[in-house]
C-alpha cells in the first residue's frame, strides 16, 4: 500500500552524491567494528569501543593555497571512545543509548586542540507501543566541526567551523486498517565557536501533524500541517514568527514498472506573517530499476521527477533526472557511471542554474594482497547560472585502506586518501594528501 507519509521520500532525488557516497564508504571502512557486549546494566546491555587515530594531513583544514593564513601541513591524534547501549523489553518498549567523545591534539597546530573542549556526541531514543498508538522520544547533543569543502557557505568562507547543536523531541502515531495519524514536536539550538560563523546560531522549534487514508494499492489521501519557527540569535532584524503550512494531496500510481507516482496537492503557505493562498500543485516522479543483459552483475537505476505550482515563484518549478549503470565485475571489483541533470527553463523550470553533474566511483577489494581496499571516486559538475560565468568543478578522490584484526579485540587500519578539486572559477588548485594509522580495541 501506498502511504502518503513516505511521499517525500519516493519523490526526491534517488541516491546520495558521489562525494557523499565516498564519506560513507570512509566511514564504515575506518570507523565500524564488531562490537561484543561488556556490561549489563539495568537491564541496559553496554557496547564500547576505544580507538587512537595518527594522522598526517597537507591540508588540515582545507583551504587553498592563498586563503590560508596558518601552516596546513600538521601532525596529530586524535583518541575516540564510544559507549551504546540498548533495552528491549517484552512490552513492546525500546531504549537506546548512543555516545562518543572525541579528543584532538594537533602538533603544529595547537589553535586546533580540543583537549579541554572535546568533541563528542549523545543520543538517547526511546520507544514504546500502547495499543494501536506509537510513541517515541529522543534526546541529542553534538559537539562537531564542519568541513566547508562540499558546500556553500555565504561570503566563500572555507575553514573549519565548530558549533553545537542540541535537540529534543516527542512523536505520536496511531493506524488502524489503512488509516493513519501522527504528530511531532521538535526543539534545536545551533551555536558556533567562531564568530564569523556566528550568524547561523540558531533556536528551531517545529510542530507537524499529518492524518492519511490508503485507499488501495495505488491511491492515498493525506493531509499535512505544519508549524515552525527559526530564531536567528544574532540578526534583531529577522523574522522570528511561526509559519504555517497546510497541504492536502491525493497520491496516485499510475504504473508500477516504470514506477510513475503523481501527487496532487492544494498547499497554503503562511510566511513572515502574512497569510497564503491556497494553490494546487502537481509532482510527478518516474523510477526503475532495471537488470541488463539477464545478469544480476548489470543493474540500470534512473528516475525523472517534475514538479509544477501556477504561481511561477523562485524554485517552485522544478525538472531534474538522472541515471546510474552499476556492474559487479568480480566478486572483489564493481564501478558505477553517475548522471544527473537539473535544467534551466525546461518545462517552465523557475531554477536560477542549469546544472549538469557526471560521475564514476569504482571499488576493488582485495587489491594486490589481502584486505587492501581501493575506492576511487570522480565528479565532473557543470553550474551555468544565467547572469554568471560558467562554473566548471572536476574532483577526484582516492582511498586505499589497509584492515587487519591483531587480537580478537584490536584491530589495525591504515589508510592513505588524496582529494582534489579543480574549479574553473578559482585560480588555484584545492587538494589534501592524509595519511592515517588506527587501533581499535573493543572493550
Amino acid at each position: 500500500m501506498l502511504d502518503f507519509r513516505i511521499r517525500r521520500r519516493l519523490m526526491r532525488p534517488a541516491g546520495p552524491s558521489l562525494l557523499t557516497a565516498g564519506i560513507l564508504a570512509v566511514t564504515a571502512i575506518c570507523g565500524s567494528s564488531a562490537h561484543a557486549q561488556f556490561l549489563r546494566l539495568g537491564g541496559i546491555d553496554f557496547y564500547s569501543t576505544i580507538a587512537f587515530d595518527l594522522i598526517y594531513t597537507t591540508n588540515v583544514e582545507g583551504l587553498r593555497d592563498s586563503e590560508a593564513e596558518r601552516e596546513q601541513k600538521d601532525y596529530y591524534y586524535v583518541v575516540r571512545v564510544s559507549l551504546d547501549g540498548e533495552l528491549q523489553s517484552r512490552r513492546r518498549t525500546k531504549l537506546t543509548v548512543g555516545s562518543d567523545l572525541r579528543i584532538e591534539r594537533h602538533f603544529k597546530r595547537d589553535d586546533l586542540d580540543q583537549e579541554t573542549d572535546p568533541f563528542g556526541s549523545l543520543q538517547l531514543d526511546y520507544a514504546t507501543e500502547v495499543g494501536r498508538y506509537n510513541v517515541g522520544l529522543f534526546l541529542t547533543y553534538d559537539k562537531r566541526f564542519d568541513s566547508r569543502e562540499d558546500q556553500f557557505v555565504p561570503g566563500g568562507r572555507e575553514k573549519r567551523d565548530v558549533n553545537d547543536v542540541f535537540g529534543y523531541g516527542v512523536d505520536v502515531g496511531w493506524e488502524f486498517d489503512r488509516f493513519s495519524a501522527g504528530a511531532r514536536y521538535e526543539h534545536s539550538q545551533e551555536r558556533h565557536d567562531d564568530a564569523q560563523f556566528q550568524d547561523g546560531d540558531r533556536d528551531e522549534d517545529s510542530v507537524t501533524a499529518e492524518a492519511g487514508w490508503t485507499m488501495n494499492d495505488r491511491l492515498a489521501l493525506g493531509y499535512a500541517y505544519t508549524h515552525d519557527r527559526t530564531i536567528v540569535i544574532n540578526d534583531d532584524a529577522a523574522y522570528d514568527g511561526w509559519d504555517d503550512t497546510h497541504l492536502a494531496s491525493l497520491d496516485v500510481v499510475l504504473i508500477e514498472r516504470p514506477r510513475i507516482v503523481y501527487i496532487l496537492g492544494y498547499e497554503r503557505e503562511d510566511s513572515d506573517g502574512e497569510k497564503g493562498n491556497w494553490e494546487a500543485t502537481h509532482s510527478i516522479r518516474a523510477e526503475d530499476d532495471i537488470e541488463l543483459f539477464d545478469s544480476p552483475n548489470y543493474r540500470l537505476a534512473f528516475f525523472a521527477q517534475y514538479d509544477y505550482e501556477k504561481n511561477r515563484e523562485a524554485n517552485d518549478r522544478t525538472f531534474v533526472y538522472g541515471a546510474t549503470l552499476d556492474q559487479q565485475v568480480t566478486r572483489s571489483l564493481s564501478h558505477s557511471l553517475i548522471a544527473s541533470r537539473e535544467p534551466r527553463d525546461t518545462f517552465g523550470s523557475t531554477v536560477d542554474t542549469d546544472t549538469t553533474s557526471y560521475g564514476y566511483r569504482l571499488t576493488k577489494e582485495e587489491l594486490f594482497i589481502r584486505d587492501l581496499m581501493l575506492n576511487l571516486g570522480i565528479t565532473y559538475e557543470i553550474n551555468d547560472p544565467p547572469d554568471l560565468p560558467e562554473e566548471k568543478i572536476l574532483t577526484y578522490d582516492v582511498l586505499l585502506t589497509h584492515d587487519r584484526r591483531l587480537t580478537e579485540k584490536i584491530s589495525r587500519i591504515i589508510s592513505y586518501q588524496y582529494t582534489y578539486e579543480d574549479n574553473s572559477n578559482e585560480d588555484e588548485i584545492l587538494d589534501e594528501h592524509r595519511v592515517t594509522l588506527t587501533f581499535v580495541y573493543e572493550l
